[in-house]
């Protein structure tokens, strides 16, 4: 769901804000409160600078001051490009900052947009925070870019996790340049995803979140009954470990999906699986 919330600033200047909200994540513009993470994620030696765009570097830490002052300043000012050139993605439960996504022409002559994304702290990857914040951008940039047609992913090789994101969500695998990137002495490919306004469309004509609760809620009845139906197993065959009447919660999860729990009576040894995706972005 795309939020525009309007403010009004000390000067007595009205500014808006953009929230796209999603169960687990909410993509938003940046506060000031953001600056102390942001500026702690960018200083060299993390995790996520091995996979976004390595070839190309990152801010050394003698630059860190000077960028986080600019946003500071352009925070303050509420002076935004309309649509969003990037969002903040936060944790939903206590909005904190965990990553980015952000927007770049390829040729602005020809409406040919390109989206990035990254999570920054890798005990948050393969948690579904990508897919959800990536989907919500995606569906926000062909809402607020009517011209664009298509919108691409530019990757390489060496990072799986974003090969994986693509896919998940629906782009297609349009370009592979041999050998044409150089990370750590090694030549990797260089990858170009895409997808068209009308596949997005088909994929989710109610928008990413009506068919991510959809999918969740589709994944919970079917999970339900599959516990009923072992629970009449077990009464007409009894579990030799739990015995038929014996219950337990069921806990279930899936790509993207918050783990749940139905209490049902189920057998003890009944499990869920859980998993989701990886994160970097060009």
């Amino acid at each position: 769901m795309i939020v525009t919330v309007y403010l009004i600033s000390p000067c007595g200047t009205i500014m808006d804000r953009v929230v796209l909200e999603g169960s687990r994540v909410r993509l938003r513009d940046w506060t000031l409160d953001d600056l102390e993470a942001y500026a702690h994620w960018q200083q060299p030696g993390h995790r996520w600078q091995d996979l976004d765009g390595p070839y190309y570097g990152h801010a050394s830490a003698e630059e860190i001051p000077g960028i986080i002052e600019r946003m500071r300043v352009r925070i303050e000012d509420g002076v935004l490009a309309a649509p969003r050139q990037n969002l903040a993605i936060a944790e939903t439960a206590q909005d904190r900052l965990i990553g980015m996504v952000s927007r770049y022409w390829i040729s602005k002559e020809t409406n040919w947009l390109a989206a990035g994304i990254v999570i920054y702290d890798p005990a948050l990857w393969g948690q579904g925070y990508g897919t959800e914040a990536l989907g919500l951008w995606t569906d926000y940039l062909f809402q607020s870019l009517p011209p664009i047609v298509r919108l691409d992913l530019q990757t390489w090789s060496g990072n799986t996790g974003m090969m994986a994101l693509a896919t998940r969500l629906g782009f297609t695998l349009e370009g592979r340049f041999r050998k044409a990137r150089i990370v750590g002495g090694e030549h990797y490919d260089s990858l170009g995803y895409g997808i068209l306004r009308e596949e997005w469309q088909a994929r989710h004509p109610h928008g990413f979140q009506w068919n991510e609760v959809q999918r969740i809620e589709m994944r919970f009845s079917r999970l339900r009954r599959d516990a009923l139906r072992r629970r009449r197993s077990n009464r007409r065959s009894p579990c030799g470990r739990c015995g038929p009447e014996t219950g337990s919660r069921l806990s279930v999860g899936g790509e993207g999906d918050r783990k749940a729990n139905l209490a049902l009576p189920v057998s003890r040894h009944s499990a869920g699986k859980s998993g989701g995706d990886a994160v970097a972005h060009e």
